[in-house]
């Protein structure tokens, strides 16, 4: 029997030089993103993370920049009557700023694409992909959306990465010291970048202790898993009193869960049942329930609610959320169940980048590394128009469909091989399989995790569309080593 696919655990060697430049010719190709676009992709998100960096970097240079000098809804500082947000990850915004000091925002998207560049190949290795079938699945996740987050200003890239990053530390128990210290390094600074990346990391690491026991578990892998995730949480909690420590302010948090439920159906509806006899702050704006989660924290006047609140009314609003939320999932549980779990499958199958034709506000404030790159937004090709964006959106859409279809009916496929006229011939690798297993349980996570405190929207599962991709080529590789029709297995075997 003859095959493209290497077991995991049997990666083919590659000289350094070679995937180094490999890395750098895949990398150079995503760049053209960036160039077709005429700019690396900026989201209102980028200002954000920058001025937490800016903010970072003069607090410990001796320079802490007056509260008025950074816009609403900034995440280190905002203006001086709406307090100190903490929305946007500090660590992120520290990277960016130092890379927009050095080299302005084409540095930056290129530092991206050579740690996507650099995970990409990695797992393909990994997973035993190589040849024509592993060109075949970089053109695949090029095109699926990897090269386009990779030029995107904000940390949504890193989260493909550090789940594949959690699928070989979990599985692999002998893997080369370099390799082992890139997952690593890059599963802690994904985790620090975005709470909600350290939630998925979180899930997922606590489900793999289930698995303790299983052969294919690597337990030093896990371990290292769950001391990123350890510092990662400690670092997020020390964030705000840091910063109040800092700038003598507390931080104002958004309150992202009820914003979520602010949607549906069910926090309306115990607003309603409780508001005449429990007088939460939120109640005067039951007339107005429900609403996108994006209008009430982000927009302005005269549409927007948190954003055009008094720093007295969010902190109220904030000091009540969690018990509304709890209050409205007692009092209806199936329902916030079933809520939460059409969120989340329809947050799994819809992905995409379309939520990138939103533009970045001119009055913010722009941190003087990003008025180059702002200078010369006006014409960049999302603003004009002249980026296919939504043809781009549609073909990620339409691959990771397609990947989840082929992923669903190869795992039949593995596990059943009579059911599709294929009989097993060789016994299956089972720690690919588990490494491929868990990087769809990472989409999964995901879904449900953004889903559930953040909304629906098509770049949260359009960022890591890709993996699905990766998983459905080696999943057909090694379902193609491991059966065969029946036929042939018999003429082979009698040969």
């Amino acid at each position: 029997m003859h095959s493209r696919q290497v077991p995991s655990g049997r990666v083919l060697p590659i000289s350094r030089p070679a995937f180094v430049l490999a890395v750098v010719i895949i990398a150079a190709a995503m760049l053209g993103v960036a160039v077709t676009n005429r700019l690396p992709v900026l989201f209102p998100d980028t200002l954000g993370y920058n001025s937490a960096g800016e903010a970072v970097l003069g607090a410990f240079g001796g320079h802490h920049r007056p509260l008025h000098q950074v816009a609403a809804g900034m995440p280190a500082a905002a203006a001086a009557d709406n307090g100190i947000s903490e929305a946007r990850s500090p660590y992120y915004g520290v990277v960016l700023a130092v890379v927009d000091r050095i080299g302005g925002v084409w540095l930056a998207a290129a530092a991206q694409a050579a740690v996507a560049a650099a995970a990409l190949m990695l797992a393909l290795r990994r997973l035993g992909v190589t040849g024509t079938t592993g060109i075949a699945a970089v053109a695949l996740a090029f095109v699926g959306g990897l090269a386009f987050y990779a030029c995107v200003l904000i940390p949504d890239v890193f989260l493909g990465p550090a789940i594949l990053a959690l699928a070989f530390l979990l599985t692999e128990p002998a893997m080369p010291r370099g390799e082992r210290w890139f997952w690593a390094a890059t599963l802690l600074a994904s985790l620090l970048f975005h709470r909600g990346f350290l939630a998925v990391g979180l899930v997922v690491v606590a489900g793999g202790a289930c698995a303790w026991r299983a052969r294919w578990f690597a337990r030093r892998g896990w371990l290292i898993a769950a001391a990123a995730c350890g510092v990662a949480l400690v670092a997020h909690s020390l964030v705000a009193p840091v910063v109040g420590a800092v700038y003598g302010a507390k931080m104002a948090s958004q309150p992202f869960v009820l914003a979520r439920m602010i949607e549906g159906s069910v926090v309306p509806a115990y607003l309603d049942d409780v508001c005449p006899t429990r007088p939460y702050f939120l109640c005067r704006l039951r007339h107005r329930l429900p609403m996108d989660h994006d209008q009430f924290l982000w927009a302005g006047r005269p549409d927007g609610v948190f954003n055009v609140m008094s720093l007295p009314d969010r902190q109220r609003l904030n000091d009540e959320a969690g018990a509304i939320v709890a209050g409205a999932v007692a009092a209806r549980p199936v329902a916030a169940a079933i809520e939460a779990a059409q969120y989340s499958i329809h947050e799994f199958v819809f992905a995409g980048m379309n939520d990138f034709a939103q533009r970045v506000p001119s009055r913010w404030h722009i941190d003087p590394p990003l008025v180059p790159a702002m200078a010369a937004y006006p014409t960049s090709g999302i603003v004009v128009g002249d980026f296919p964006l939504h043809g781009v959106s549609q073909v990620t859409q339409w691959l990771y469909g397609a990947a989840l279809v082929v992923l669903a009916v190869a795992a039949v496929a593995l596990a059943r091989p009579a059911w599709v006229g294929r009989r097993a011939v060789a016994p299956v690798d089972r720690r690919l399989v588990a490494a491929i297993a868990l990087i769809v349980a990472g989409l999964a996570v995901n879904a449900a995790v953004s889903g559930v405190l953040s909304g629906i929207r098509d770049r949260y599962t359009g960022r890591i569309a890709w993996l699905a991709s990766v998983a459905a080529v080696a999943t057909l590789g090694h379902a193609a080593a491991v059966t065969m029709p029946a036929r042939r297995a018999i003429r082979e075997t009698t040969a």
